[in-house]
């Protein structure tokens, strides 16, 4: 039981889902309950799916907007790329915009 709590997340998970594969009669019988807990796995992680930065449609269109304007003026800084999306029909705070700078890597 020591050495399965060594084991990562996705390794844990996939020997949850890989019960078909399994030829011991023992482990298909087990509810997925039981099986999280000899894993030691929450629920929560077993159905986590971590969702992708700046993945929606508006926000890509923001993050071309936001290049195009810092390719047109690099020397614009955030409060003057603020007003510049403002402008454009983008209404977005300073602490997003840092974020989106991360994205593009400005």
């Amino acid at each position: 039981m020591g050495k399965l709590k060594s084991l990562d997340l996705l390794t844990k998970k996939g020997l949850i889902k890989s019960e078909s594969e399994v030829q011991a009669q023992d482990l298909k019988t087990l509810s997925l309950n039981k099986k999280l807990t000899m894993l030691n796995i929450s629920k929560t992680a077993y159905y986590y799916k971590p969702i992708e930065p700046y993945s929606k449609q508006c926000e890509i269109e923001l993050l071309h907007e936001i290049d195009e304007i810092y390719t047109k003026y690099p020397y614009y800084g955030t409060r003057r790329i603020k007003e510049a999306l403002k402008r454009n029909g983008f209404k977005v705070g300073r602490k997003k915009l840092k974020k989106a700078y991360e994205i593009l890597n400005i």
